[in-house]
């Protein structure tokens, strides 16, 4: 069983927390990919603005579980991919340098 069967949770990240997981990607370009995804149907956007811009996206419900196969998917390939390569595992990799 993948770590992503699990049922689908809703969780909200807010504009700046994507922006900390994405460090590469400017806010313009993160905005436009959200607004694009959002037009796509893909993720969900809530203001929650009041005197202050907040706003936070999730997955849209009726795509979560398209997304899940997807990591599903990702998942295997790259724990087969650092099989077949001999893969240590962090633990020994820290422990080599």
């Amino acid at each position: 069983m993948s770590m992503y069967s699990a049922p689908c949770v809703k969780v909200w990240f807010a504009f700046e927390q994507l922006g900390r997981l994405i460090p590469g990607a400017s806010k313009e370009v993160l905005a436009q990919s959200l607004r694009k995804l959002e037009a796509d149907g893909i993720v969900v956007r809530r203001d929650l603005s009041e005197r202050v811009l907040h706003v936070e996206y999730e997955l849209a419900p009726e795509k979560q579980e398209g997304v899940v196969v997807l990591l599903d998917g990702l998942s295997e390939w790259g724990a087969s991919f650092l099989q077949m390569k001999g893969h240590k595992g962090r633990s020994q990799d820290a422990n080599d340098s």
